[in-house]
C-alpha cells in the first residue's frame, strides 16, 4: 500500500514540474515614455525644444532615439539622432526643421534590462514660412517693375477688370505682405487697390502713386482667407496696371 502511495506522489510531481516548464513566461512590461515639445509653432529656421520621460525600469546613462515626419505629406519617418537619459530618465533635444509645415515627432526606448520596448507620439508643431504668392497662383500676372529706377522681377500685375486670386487657404496662410504702387509703364499717375477674400469678405483699400515717384505702400495683414486683387484707375484706364512688389504669405505648408 505504502509503495503505491509512494508511486502516486511521483507521477504528481513530474506533472506538475513538466505543466510548469509549458507555462509561457511572463511578458516583459515595456518602459513608459513621454514626448513634449515646448512650442506649438515656430518660423523655418527656428528650433523647437523636445523633451520627456522614460519610467518603468533603470534608465540612466541609455539612450531614445527620436523621429520626425511631415503631417500633411505622405512620406517615412526620419530619425533625427538621439539623446541620453538622465538618472531619473528624462531627455531633451534641439531639432531645426529643414522645411515648412506641421510635424509629428516619434520617441523610441528600445527593449532591454528585462523591459519591452516604449514608444511615445507627438501632438503636431507647425512650421510657418514665408512663401512667395505665385505658390498660390489662381489666375495672375507676374513680372517686371521698377521702383526709383531699381528693376524687380516678379512682380504681381494687376490691370483694371481683371483681378487677380489666390487659394492661400490650403496652406493654412495666417499673414500677407508686400510694396504696392502703380507700374512704371502704366499712363496712369495714381490707382487703388482693394484687397480682399477671393469669395466672401472685403478687406481693406489702398491708394497709391506711380512707383518711380516713390509713392509705394508697403502693408501687412493678418488673413486666414482665399487673397483677391483688384485695380482701379481714374476713367477706368484698362492700359495701366497696380504693381505688387515681394508679395508673399506666411504660410503652415512644405516648400
Amino acid at each position: 500500500m505504502r509503495t503505491l502511495i509512494r508511486v502516486a506522489v511521483a507521477i504528481a510531481l513530474t506533472a506538475t514540474a513538466v505543466t510548469t516548464a509549458m507555462a509561457p513566461a511572463t511578458a516583459a512590461s515595456p518602459y513608459k515614455v513621454t514626448v513634449t515639445i515646448a512650442q506649438s509653432a515656430i518660423t523655418l529656421g527656428q528650433s523647437a525644444s523636445l523633451s520627456g520621460r522614460v519610467t518603468g525600469g533603470a534608465v540612466k546613462g541609455k539612450t531614445v532615439a527620436l523621429y520626425t515626419r511631415s503631417a500633411s505629406l505622405d512620406e517615412p519617418w526620419q530619425k533625427i539622432g538621439t539623446a541620453k537619459l538622465s538618472s531619473t530618465g528624462r531627455y531633451k533635444k534641439s531639432y531645426k526643421p529643414t522645411d515648412g509645415g506641421p510635424r509629428l515627432f516619434r520617441v523610441i526606448k528600445s527593449a532591454g534590462s528585462g523591459h519591452g520596448k516604449g514608444v511615445a507620439y507627438s501632438g503636431s508643431l507647425d512650421v510657418f514660412q514665408w512663401k512667395s504668392l505665385q505658390s498660390y497662383k489662381d489666375v495672375a500676372t507676374f513680372g517686371d517693375t521698377s521702383i526709383n529706377g531699381s528693376l524687380h522681377r516678379g512682380a504681381l500685375l494687376v490691370t483694371e477688370g481683371s483681378p487677380a486670386s489666390f487659394t492661400t487657404s490650403t496652406g493654412e496662410c495666417t499673414r500677407f505682405s508686400g510694396t504696392i504702387g502703380v507700374d512704371v509703364s502704366s499712363a496712369a499717375e495714381h490707382g487703388s487697390v482693394t484687397l480682399s477674400d477671393a469669395f466672401l469678405a472685403f478687406f481693406a483699400t489702398y491708394t497709391v502713386g506711380r512707383l518711380t515717384d516713390g509713392r509705394s505702400v508697403t502693408i501687412s495683414l493678418d488673413t486666414t482667407k482665399d487673397l483677391s486683387f483688384l485695380a482701379d484707375f481714374p476713367g477706368s484706364d484698362t492700359t495701366s496696371e497696380i504693381a505688387i512688389v515681394g508679395a508673399r504669405v506666411y504660410c503652415n505648408s512644405p516648400l
